[in-house]
């Protein structure tokens, strides 16, 4: 089950849509609608 305020790790796809890299994200809520959609914020380090 998910909730808002949980953080999260999600395909991110790269340009070529074939390859992606594993993230991890902020649940921010779920939008509204059928589908299960939810607004996130990528974490993301600065190097």
């Amino acid at each position: 089950m998910r909730r808002a305020g949980q953080v999260v790790l999600f395909n991110f796809p790269q340009t070529d849509l074939l390859l992606g890299t594993l993230r991890p994200a902020l649940l921010i809520g779920k939008l509204p609608g059928r589908y299960d959609d939810w607004l996130m914020a990528v974490c993301r380090g600065i190097r």
